[in-house]
């Protein structure tokens, strides 16, 4: 049994490619969060998902908040103050990593937890705003010349 999958739409696009594509990683491994109860000894695949998610929320979180100052986002305070509080909540389950293999239900419980009330939400709700912002501004593809980050790793 799978616990919500999250498949990406169009709806969730801040029609800015690379963001986009890092948010399609974000998903990914989100869904292999929830699809963590079909595995209920894998204390090694639960850790190594959660430092890929802590990898690529990191990477995400520094490549967008040098995107919105590009842009000008007025928003950008706030924008990076859910990005640390994300970070923040990843960082602590990250050092409960050590515990007894009877830990690992409560480990895969708080990363579910953590993508269901903070990581999905900002995606859908906080970057549907940059995405405003961006019409607003008729902005095309800038990140062509902004490439920080390389996501295929």
């Amino acid at each position: 049994m799978s616990f919500n999958q999250v498949d990406w739409s169009d709806n969730y696009s801040m029609s800015e490619r690379t963001i986009d594509a890092q948010n399609k990683k974000l998903f990914s491994v989100l869904n292999r969060i929830f699809a963590l109860d079909e595995h209920p000894n894998a204390r090694e695949e639960v850790r190594d998902i959660l430092y890929e998610l802590s990898y690529h929320a990191n990477n995400h979180f520094r490549y967008e908040e040098k995107y919105l100052s590009k842009i000008g986002f007025p928003e950008i305070g706030s924008h990076k103050i859910e990005h640390e509080k994300i970070i923040t909540g990843i960082s602590k389950i990250v050092a409960t990593t050590d515990c007894k293999a009877n830990c690992i239900n409560v480990l895969k419980t708080k990363m579910r937890t953590i993508a269901k009330r903070t990581i999905i939400p900002h995606i859908l709700l906080e970057d549907t705003k940059v995405k405003k912002y961006i019409s607003s501004l008729r902005l095309e593809h800038v990140d062509d010349e902004f490439s920080v980050i390389d996501w295929e790793k």
